[in-house]
């Protein structure tokens, strides 16, 4: 509490103490109202069951991170100055947020469309699936976590504001080496793990998404097409997308060197690119753009799409 300096009355003596009970001539205290923290005042989820943090999460901080991207794609400067969150309902560029309206996960994907299924043996949890440019795509972020199983997982996952309703709904959120099960992989080193697609979190029979799938699905789709492979919910209200091939891409938010952010307007999904100390990822943005992209200033946790091997 701030104090400042005692105001001298024009008045007796006698009377200055009783004066400043009955009109504040006393001390002026001024205690400012406190902004509420991340996990302080949000909305509610769509899964109502345990919120507890993740043993396994790792990083707490919820201000905004401010390193630039190193993307041919789009600027640092104009990434940083558009950037906001979805919070309460309303768009902000200070308040992070950890949820936003969605009824359900079957809300991501497009109800016109063939679906197929998925079973992660390792944990028992399903996935949809989807057919897109020649290969079979998991739909929905991978939310595999079982560091007795994965032991690299242990400290390098997370859910957005180590809320696990978050994972459930829009998925983990890994570090690189944790995506690519490979302590090679790890922040500033050269992830060369050959030329080849490696499983690296995913279940057997599955892969992360190669640089090339990356650039394909890109040229596919059109770079200025990014509201083609994003769901009609799972973004900011401006950002949703129209989801024509069903890969139901959502925007789950990022961490960055103890910070979230990112929910509701951008989506990054781990790319394997092998031999580069540079992270790579397929970002699409809160409007139409899509890009593979790079970030090297700070280590980042994603999330993953799996594809079936061929």
């Amino acid at each position: 509490m701030t104090h400042s300096a005692f105001r001298v009355l024009p008045c007796l003596a006698a009377l200055a103490f009783a004066a400043s009970i009955l009109v504040g001539c006393g001390d002026d205290d001024f205690t400012p109202i406190a902004r509420p923290t991340a996990d302080q005042g949000e909305d509610d989820y769509s899964y109502s069951d345990d919120d507890d943090v993740s043993s396994s999460s790792h990083g707490s901080s919820s201000s905004r991170y401010s390193s630039s991207y190193s993307s041919s794609s789009y600027s640092s400067s104009s990434y940083e100055s558009s950037r906001k969150v979805y919070y309460n309902s309303t768009w902000s560029s200070e308040s992070p947020s950890s949820s936003f309206s969605v009824d359900a996960k079957e809300d991501f994907f497009n109800p016109d469309l063939t679906y197929g299924t998925m079973t992660d043996p390792r944990d028992g949890k399903k996935y949809r699936t989807i057919e897109f440019n020649g290969q079979t795509w998991m739909a929905e972020n991978l939310n595999f976590s079982d560091s007795s199983i994965v032991p690299l997982l242990e400290g390098h996952n997370t859910c957005y504001h180590e809320r696990e309703s978050e994972c459930k709904l829009m998925g983990r959120l890994y570090s690189r080496d944790a995506a690519m099960n490979s302590t090679k992989c790890s922040f500033g080193s050269t992830c060369n793990l050959g030329t080849a697609a490696i499983q690296g979190i995913c279940p057997d029979g599955w892969h992360v998404m190669t640089y090339t799938e990356a650039s394909d699905l890109v040229d596919y789709v059109g770079s200025s097409n990014g509201k083609k492979i994003k769901s009609t919910t799972g973004w900011g209200p401006s950002a949703a997308g129209t989801n024509d091939y069903g890969l139901s891409f959502v925007a789950p938010g990022s961490w960055e060197a103890g910070n979230f952010d990112s929910k509701g307007g951008y989506s990054h999904t781990w790319v394997y690119n092998s031999g580069y100390s540079t992270q790579y990822y397929l970002l699409i943005q809160d409007g139409t753009e899509i890009s593979v992209s790079s970030y090297s200033s700070k280590e980042v946790y994603f999330p993953v799409r799996c594809i079936k091997n061929e």
